[in-house]
């Protein structure tokens, strides 16, 4: 009876650590999708500042300004 009662813990035992493995794979993989978007979304983020950067130098406002508003460095704003 002790044999079988252990035997059947141990399988709830496996049955558990299964679970909480696929749990946390779950997890990794969602976690990754957001990561990923987040990266796309800032991305995108980045190259709209960069254009609005573009415009604003064209139209002749100092860079230091175009930094201030866009967030940009003075690095990127020379290289536009």
């Amino acid at each position: 009876m002790a044999v079988s009662v252990l035997k059947e813990l141990s399988l709830i035992g496996r049955i558990r650590m299964l679970a909480d493995a696929r749990e946390m794979q779950r997890r990794d993989n969602q976690a990754a999708k957001e990561y990923d978007l987040m990266e796309a979304m800032e991305k995108g983020s980045r190259q709209s500042r960069l254009e609005i950067a573009r415009k604003m130098k064209i139209r002749g406002i100092p860079p230091d300004q175009i930094a201030e508003d866009t967030g940009l460095s003075l690095q990127d704003i020379a290289g536009l």
